[in-house]
């Protein structure tokens, strides 16, 4: 996972580290903006659900489709290289995971977190056998694992704090954001697949995209991440000044790297971080003043 915190910029040694950090805090940001529509839906706030959908559209359809296009990470075309790439990231996610059950406070934190580990180590095996199927070596694209559903809860408060609640819940480096990371990467590697004829291989990663959807809900309910309207807008106002803050020292180093196109984007993409952050704070006031 990246590290989007603005006094890392200079870490970075050239863009395409810069735009993929970015493309993490964005399908994070979708993430987090589609869980709390949910609990606004919930609420009857469905108006405020509404911003939040369209909010978390323009994260991820816009900013992180063109954050990722631009650095390569995946392939449009090479549905061998994504698989490869795919099973990668999923036997680091289960290390990742197994590490925050290590560090858990309680029984119920660590089972969560060690089912999760469990199903990356599965999808990286399904995603082995279907690169070998692709390769010709042995046998054929498996079939979809097993999904187990759950719905968004709304809690009062979170239900941890410090240390682990960041790990559970960070903008990167966390169990939320890998879970949104991956769901992004399969349904990325899905439409490619399917646009390249590879039918059995995209139903695969349709069901490994809903899974870490799933992931992500089940991780959002153990930590008490969405809560009520108003604690939701103030958080989402303070990831939208985040945002801002990183772009701004994303698009500064970028000149520094010599790629001022890049620059331009990460400045362009700050524009709508401004406008996010302005539209959430007068929902945040609407509420607040019972309109």
């Amino acid at each position: 996972m990246a590290n989007t915190d603005p006094s890392a910029a200079s870490s970075y040694t050239n863009v395409n580290q810069l735009l993929n950090s970015a493309a993490v805090t964005e399908a994070a940001a979708y993430q987090q903006y589609y869980g709390y529509a949910a609990a606004a839906d919930q609420e009857g706030y469905t108006d405020l659900a509404n911003v939040w959908r369209t909010v978390g559209q323009v994260e991820h359809q816009d900013h992180y489709t063109h954050e990722i296009t631009l650095s390569g990470l995946y392939s449009g075309s090479d549905n061998i290289a994504n698989l490869r790439i795919a099973i990668l990231q999923a036997q680091e996610a289960a290390k990742a995971y197994e590490r925050w059950a290590g560090e858990a406070p309680d029984h119920e934190a660590a089972h969560v977190l060690r089912k999760v580990a469990e199903r990356q180590t599965v999808a990286a095996d399904l995603l082995t056998q279907a690169l070998d199927a692709l390769q010709g070596q042995d046998g054929s694209v498996p079939a979809a694992p097993e999904i187990e559903y759950y719905q968004v809860k709304v809690s009062p408060e979170p239900h941890y704090s410090g240390t682990f609640f960041t790990e559970l819940t960070g903008a990167s480096n966390s169990a939320l954001a890998a879970a949104s990371w991956q769901w992004a990467e399969y349904q990325w590697m899905a439409k490619v697949a399917v646009s390249t004829g590879q039918a059995d291989l995209g139903k695969l990663l349709s069901a490994l995209e809903i899974q870490e959807q799933q992931n992500w809900n089940w991780l959002s309910n153990l930590a008490g991440y969405v809560n009520g309207v108003q604690l939701n807008l103030q958080e989402s106002i303070a990831s939208e000044q985040g945002a801002i803050d990183m772009y701004t020292a994303w698009a500064t180093r970028s000149d520094q790297l010599g790629n001022p196109s890049v620059a331009s984007t990460f400045r362009s993409i700050t524009t709508d971080e401004q406008g996010h952050h302005q539209t959430f704070t007068t929902e945040l006031a609407q509420v607040q003043s019972g309109n």
